[in-house]
């Protein structure tokens, strides 16, 4: 018997990128934002390159979290002329003509090179970035220990990344990709967001696989950061109870999980989570409700997976951040449980 766990509490952030356009084509972030970016809330909307990105407070509560990233869209809306838009794409290029007119700071890369437990070099750092116009919008997550936390094996896993990224590949990036079907995804991953990539800081650990899909959608961002708390609490309880380790890691071949993340391969992606499935049930703690995939949801997930995430949310993203109910009911677990188990019902 491997021992059921329960979530711990940790510090949820990211940083997701986005861009700018006017009259459909994208522009450099530096044309609309400020040198220093803008501020709200103690959350902040920077430059970073030819992107834009958001840097909402973190939070150990996802609604908290939301709530931060929902003030960044309302602040950013106010300040950007009329004939400006938001533009969420996950791969975007330029025009020769605009990278022209940018600084040089903007022409450059707004990611530093990563660190990836699987390889050595960044593949990032052989380009030229002033002559490479095309552009990619990651959605990283920043996963650290609560300040008054005294959790040794939490504060253990969030300083051990050769640990706990394989943990966040597992089920953060192998899972999306059953959802993120965007093709470009391949594209970027030949440059960054490839699996295993990471950047440690005190305490924290930044995963920088996921592209910017879950700002689709407060739901998607739910689902993102509860399966990044659950696959950090995993690596935190693999510490005291070693079988769950094992037990999960000699169910999959690694090499499957990374070609399964930078080739954005469903398929495999789907034969990846199916052999983990049943001991993800038999770990986690049976509470549907702060749980983003258990016994009882996972039948559910692949429902909504199958249906693909444009099925389900059809909002325009900026207008759904900026008029999202201050009280946040919408969670996955709440979408999952009453939206999509209705229509599973009835399916």
């Amino acid at each position: 018997m491997i021992p059921k766990i329960q979530l711990h509490n940790i510090m949820m952030g990211c940083d997701p990128e986005f861009f700018f356009s006017q009259n459909n084509k994208i522009i450099g972030s530096e044309k609309i934002l400020p040198a220093k970016g803008l501020a709200t809330s103690g959350s902040k909307i920077t430059r970073d390159g030819i992107q834009a990105e958001l840097n909402p407070t973190p939070h150990t509560c996802r609604k908290l979290l939301a709530n931060e990233i929902r003030w960044c869209f309302k602040t950013i809306t106010k300040q950007i002329p009329k004939n400006t838009q938001i533009n969420l794409s996950q791969n975007i290029k330029v025009t020769k003509s605009e990278m022209n007119s940018l600084s040089e700071e903007s022409k450059q890369f707004g990611c530093k090179p990563s660190t990836n437990i699987y390889k050595t070099e960044s593949s990032i750092n052989l380009i030229d970035a002033s002559k490479f116009y095309s552009r990619s919008a990651g959605g990283h997550l920043h996963l650290g220990i609560p300040s008054q936390s005294t959790n040794l094996n939490l504060l253990k896993a969030l300083n051990s990344p050769k640990h706990t990224v394989p943990f966040l590949d597992l089920i953060v990036g192998n899972t999306c990709v059953l959802i993120d079907r965007d093709k470009s995804n391949i594209t970027r991953r030949k440059l960054y967001g490839q699996a295993g990539e990471y950047r440690q800081l005190e305490n924290r650990i930044e995963y920088r696989t996921l592209s910017n899909f879950w700002l689709k959608n407060y739901t998607l961002m739910s689902f993102v950061t509860g399966l990044a708390r659950m696959a950090v609490s995993i690596a935190a309880e693999s510490y005291k109870h070693p079988k769950i380790k094992k037990t999960l890691f000699s169910q999959i071949n690694t090499k499957d999980i990374i070609e399964a993340i930078n080739k954005n391969n469903t398929k495999l992606a789907m034969k990846n989570f199916n052999a983990i499935k049943n001991t993800l049930s038999e770990i986690m703690e049976e509470n549907s409700h702060t749980t983003p995939l258990n016994k009882e949801t996972i039948p559910l997930f692949l429902f909504f997976a199958k249906k693909g995430i444009n099925y389900w949310f059809t909002e325009n993203p900026t207008t759904h951040w900026t008029q999202l109910n201050t009280q946040i009911n919408n969670g996955w677990e709440s979408f999952l449980l009453t939206t999509v188990q209705q229509e599973y019902a009835r399916k």
